[in-house]
């Protein structure tokens, strides 16, 4: 898992970015957050939550949709509150 979580990508680049602005503790911090995240993820993969999605058909159709537009809403404030 820490080997994963080493592997140059976005994730990298958030605790390299978190390590020089915050210091050392805030990236550590960071990398343990990540790992957890992944091993949630893996974890909520094994158990067949997949299964689930698939079994709820057109409500997990609906969860992705309001999901999708959450986070474009997220991503407008974001850019509005920057500029």
């Amino acid at each position: 898992m820490l080997l994963l979580a080493a592997v140059p990508g976005a994730s990298v680049m958030v605790v390299v970015a978190n390590s020089i602005s915050k210091g050392f503790k805030s990236g550590v911090s960071t990398a343990i957050g990540i790992i957890a995240g992944d091993a949630t993820f893996i974890l909520l993969a094994v158990a067949g939550m997949s299964l689930i999605a698939e079994s709820l058909g057109a409500l997990f159709f609906i969860i992705k949709c309001m999901a999708a537009a959450y986070l474009i809403w997220f991503i407008i404030t974001v850019f509005k509150n920057k500029l």
